[in-house]
């Protein structure tokens, strides 16, 4: 099963149970799929690409919850952190703290 496959069904999963949390980070995250397909001519990713992408959202997610600014931030940098912690599943060999 493909990264993209597992986080359709995890998408469907969520849903049915209702985790909100979980649902927008999966849905945030084949957005961001979704978008490199865009920008990359509307082809089809690979899991290699796919995990690269997933990855540089990791890596601005932490950068977003080491850097808050203002008291608005704080509550983005929580989902940011929320988002960070649910990708591992799609992120073989790639901690989360980097």
């Amino acid at each position: 099963m493909s990264i993209k496959e597992q986080l359709t069904a995890d998408m469907k999963e969520a849903m049915k149970s209702h985790d909100k949390d979980r649902l927008s980070v999966i849905r945030f995250v084949r957005g961001a799929i979704r978008q490199a397909e865009i920008d990359g001519g509307h082809k089809e990713l690979s899991d290699e690409d796919v995990i690269g992408v997933i990855s540089k959202e990791v890596k601005t997610v932490s950068y977003t919850i080491s850097e808050p600014t203002r008291q608005a931030e704080i509550s983005y940098a929580v989902f940011c952190l929320k988002k960070k912690t649910s990708t591992p599943n799609y992120t073989p060999g790639l901690r989360g703290d980097e």
